[in-house]
């Protein structure tokens, strides 16, 4: 035996030897295990009451509402959830492919960034390009205010018309 190693003898799980050779429990080790345990599961409790509570009121609902969704909302909401994930898969499976063929199959100037932009998106979070998307696409950001001056620019200079000397 190593001097110096700690490790279990055989048939005695409950005993350690130190570097002197003297004989530890592991007592006082378990007991530390067991409060972290507990504690783990008193957090995890806390943490599952709110969550509780909103099952408990969704659960509770007024008397035709759960039949009204069934009915109405849901079957819409399902169809308008299959034809997106359809039109997202057909999108992604073609720029994907493509975009991978492109880098693969060929040799240009700037091969090396592309490979490196095209892994950029797995690297965001989806919900913070969620934001920028939002951003982007309001009503009141850049994309929409740009289509509104490229339209009235173009549109007051088709229309301009030889006023009529009076």
């Amino acid at each position: 035996m190593p001097r110096g190693a700690a490790f279990l003898h055989s048939g005695d799980d409950v005993s350690e030897r130190n570097f002197r050779g003297q004989r530890r429990l592991f007592k006082p080790f378990r007991s530390r295990g067991r409060v972290w345990l507990f504690a783990s599961f008193v957090i995890a409790a806390l943490v599952m009451v709110p969550v509780a509570a909103l099952l408990w009121q969704a659960l509770q609902g007024s008397a035709g509402l759960w039949s009204h969704l069934a009915r109405f909302v849901l079957p819409h909401a399902l169809s308008q959830t299959a034809i997106l994930m359809a039109g997202v898969g057909v999108l992604v499976a073609a720029i994907g492919t493509g975009a991978a063929w492109l880098v693969t199959a060929y040799d240009f100037k700037g091969k090396r960034v592309l490979e490196w932009a095209l892994l950029l998106p797995l690297a965001v979070p989806t919900y913070i390009v969620a934001y920028a998307y939002l951003d982007l696409l309001h009503p009141l950001g850049p994309v929409q205010s740009g289509c509104a001056r490229f339209w009235v620019t173009t549109a007051r200079a088709s229309s301009a018309c030889p006023t009529s000397a009076r």
